[in-house]
């Protein structure tokens, strides 16, 4: 998959993190993408700028490049997918605002997702296929046509 309009960026850790550089008025901003286990199959993504040694999820960086942002973060994505086939993508926003933004890509994006990867959304405790009418708090998303013989 091609994700176009995305920033270049640096992968690490067997694919678990990746880092690159927002451009825009504000200035170069880092940023980072990581990859964390939550049980034995699900891994939580995690997304935001680095600022001084952690990672701030919360900040709103307001560099007018959020469209290049959001394609780097899907191209980590199929690169983590394919480099750990199997696994399941949790995607929780961690807040509102990013919530009603997820809700939208995955609404906007939907056919091309589906070409790679079923999608599934949380309400709650309750897990169900990706449905543009609905409004979720969390999102799964899983490769499909796997090999698992490729499992690194």
């Amino acid at each position: 998959m091609t994700v176009q309009g995305s920033y270049q960026y640096l992968s690490a850790f067997n694919s678990t993190w990746f880092i690159f550089e927002s451009r825009g008025p504000a200035g170069k901003i880092t940023k980072v993408v990581v990859y964390e286990q939550k049980d034995a199959l699900r891994w939580n993504l995690g997304f935001g700028d680095l600022v001084d040694g952690e990672i701030d999820d919360a900040v709103i960086s307001n560099n007018s490049d959020l469209v290049r942002v959001i394609s780097t973060v899907a191209k980590t994505v199929y690169e983590f997918s394919e480099t750990h086939p199997g696994r399941i993508i949790y995607i929780e926003p961690v807040d509102e605002k990013r919530g009603k933004l997820y809700n939208l890509i995955f609404k906007r994006k939907l056919a091309e997702i589906e070409q790679t990867f079923v999608v599934e959304g949380w309400i709650g405790k309750n897990k169900e296929p990706f449905n543009a009418s609905r409004e979720y708090e969390a999102f799964e998303l899983s490769r499909k046509n796997l090999n698992l013989a490729n499992e690194k």
